[in-house]
């Protein structure tokens, strides 16, 4: 079993940032990927270990890397489902950490069924989702790839529904996952008009 560092890795021949605009404001930047040039070249990507994006950009020879998913810091396996042309797929069913704790066992279809964003080859081209993980592919599509993150923000923001707060019966936050309500390092993954808008 791999321990979990899943990667978006944009592997490709072109020169660097091809397709990819690239902008940096305020401490944030906003990369924005061309969705009919990036379909086939996009692939997420789990590594044996803790790597930093660094690392496995060079190894991967890829044009732009960026960190994505999450991986138990206990036993660094995989939180998240990932399928990829590259490294195989990935569940969170075999992490033992995940199912011997009760609050996370007890919420485990929540847990299971984040968001996920996902790379899909149509009959009309290639086609991106933001999507909960059992919702089925379309019609007329297969998938190439998907990395499960987390929680939706748009068009509706299901911090609760993935499991990542808890309210008490007043209302108030009782537990809070992966700092979702503070500042701090994070990707977020968007779409826009069919292209793919990622802000870190």
């Amino acid at each position: 079993m791999k321990n979990l560092v899943v990667i978006l890795a944009l592997i490709t021949a072109l020169p660097v940032f091809a397709n990819i605009n690239l902008d940096y404001q305020d401490g944030v930047y906003h990369a924005i990927l061309d969705g009919k040039k990036s379909g086939k070249k996009i692939d997420f990507v789990s590594v044996e270990g803790l790597e930093t994006n660094k690392n496995v950009h060079n190894k991967l020879k890829s044009k732009f890397t960026i960190n994505t998913g999450f991986f138990d810091p206990q036993n660094k396996k995989t939180i998240s489902y990932i399928s990829s042309k590259f490294s195989g797929y990935e569940d969170p069913l075999t992490n033992e950490n995940l199912l011997s704790n009760p609050v996370l066992n007890k919420n485990i279809q929540k847990i299971l069924n984040r968001t996920e964003f996902r790379v899909l080859e149509c009959e009309s081209g290639f086609s991106y989702e933001i999507t909960p993980h059992s919702t089925p592919i379309k019609d007329g599509c297969f998938l190439l790839t998907s990395a499960q993150g987390g929680p939706e923000i748009y068009p509706e923001l299901r911090l609760e529904e993935e499991f990542f707060i808890v309210k008490d019966k007043q209302g108030n936050i009782i537990r809070e996952s992966c700092s979702v309500l503070h500042k701090t390092a994070r990707t977020i993954i968007a779409l826009k008009d069919n292209n793919i808008h990622i802000f870190i």
